[in-house]
């Protein structure tokens, strides 16, 4: 893996799932048959209905998990998203999302590009409202945020920075307010997630080639300043 010196150490950013509606399906679904539990477990996490793995365990099937015993101890998935936890009675799934990067290797020139995106359409999800934010790392990024069903949400954030040593000051003293990084919350009725990019040049690349961008619940992933060079492979190994 290329080495490339990364301004900001990216832990897995976790995403807040509103089960939609969450009043309906806590307080009048059905029980489960005999056949099923009311909690089944996968690895260290607790599966209660609705959700499960088997149609006597379910709702109706979009409340259906898989259980990847590829890991130990095994991990739950909806879809293809890694679940941490699902808390029926306030109607919330915490997932683990993915980091959308793009990188440089002169300052007109893109060597890697990775979106992140998942589509909720047609699921009993909505991405939670004030609980999660858009966040955008980078010494030159324009990250920008496209969501709903009919792509009618889009906006996003920018970053900027002259030096290594400003964005040292600014993520020890002011957090994410546009110096290397930005952020943005979330809206209401968010039922779908795609990371794009607006950025053509990098003039920083040769101390910051790469930009990272991620939807991640608010306060949850901490972004501190590490002024060494790091293996990419690094940035890849966020769940999800």
């Amino acid at each position: 893996m290329p080495q490339v010196d990364v301004l900001w150490l990216l832990l897995s950013p976790v995403l807040v799932l509103s089960l939609v509606p969450a009043p309906a399906i806590s307080e009048t679904a059905q029980t489960p048959t005999p056949d099923c539990h009311s909690n089944t477990m996968c690895g260290d996490v607790t599966i209660p209905y609705p959700f499960g793995f088997s149609e006597a365990c379910l709702w109706d099937e979009s409340f259906t998990l898989s259980c990847n015993h590829s890991f130990s101890p095994p991990r739950p998935y909806y879809s293809n998203i890694e679940v941490i936890n699902i808390t029926v009675e306030r109607g919330e799934m915490r997932v683990f999302t993915g980091v959308s990067r793009i990188c440089f290797n002169s300052s007109t020139n893109v060597s890697d590009e990775y979106s992140w995106w998942f589509n909720f359409t047609g699921t009993p999800f909505l991405v939670t409202p004030g609980r999660n934010e858009f966040t955008g790392i980078g010494f030159h990024t324009l990250a920008l945020l496209r969501g709903k069903e009919d792509d009618s949400y889009f906006s996003g954030c920018v970053t900027t920075c002259t030096s290594l040593d400003e964005a040292e000051f600014a993520g020890n003293s002011n957090g994410c307010t546009g110096l290397g990084c930005c952020q943005i919350l979330t809206p209401s009725n968010l039922n779908k997630i795609e990371v794009q990019w607006q950025v053509s040049t990098n003039r920083a690349w040769k101390y910051s080639p790469c930009s990272y961008a991620m939807v991640d619940e608010k306060g949850c992933c901490d972004f501190g300043f590490v002024g060494a060079t790091v293996d990419m492979g690094q940035a890849d190994s966020a769940p999800g």
